[in-house]
């Protein structure tokens, strides 16, 4: 009851708890060049990492060549921060499983459709 008293959901709870801990971390610095300063806070470099690693993963065949390696970052941390506060959706393993495999069934799918894979099931016609 206490929880509900002071946070609408154990979701808003957590966020609050995480911007306490982090909050000297996410401060912007203010070294007198605002462009400088926004454009090195801590995002910047966790952002590049996970585009790094999309890189990767792209040079495995495992993401498309023509697929916007950053606008896969915000789909997938845009959606966790979308559900943070809604108490009605969690945010839990099995929606994080969920979004993680969304673009590698995407990829799939795709392969399947334009031929450039045998689908582990093919799809038998009727003769004509």
């Amino acid at each position: 009851m206490t929880l509900y008293r002071w946070w609408p959901s154990p979701g808003a709870l957590a966020f609050e708890a995480y911007s306490t801990a982090v909050q000297d971390t996410l401060a912007f610095p203010d070294t007198g060049d605002l462009e400088a300063d926004l454009s090195t806070h801590y995002t910047r470099p966790r952002r590049q990492l996970a585009v790094q690693r999309l890189g990767t993963a792209r040079e495995r065949g495992q993401v498309r060549d023509d697929v916007d390696l950053e606008v896969v970052v915000d789909q997938l941390w845009g959606a966790c921060y979308q559900r943070l506060p809604l108490p009605d959706q969690p945010l839990d393993a099995a929606f994080i499983d969920a979004l993680i495999a969304n673009p590698a069934r995407h990829r799939r799918e795709l392969t399947r459709h334009r031929g450039d894979v045998t689908p582990a099931h093919p799809v038998t016609r009727p003769a004509r």
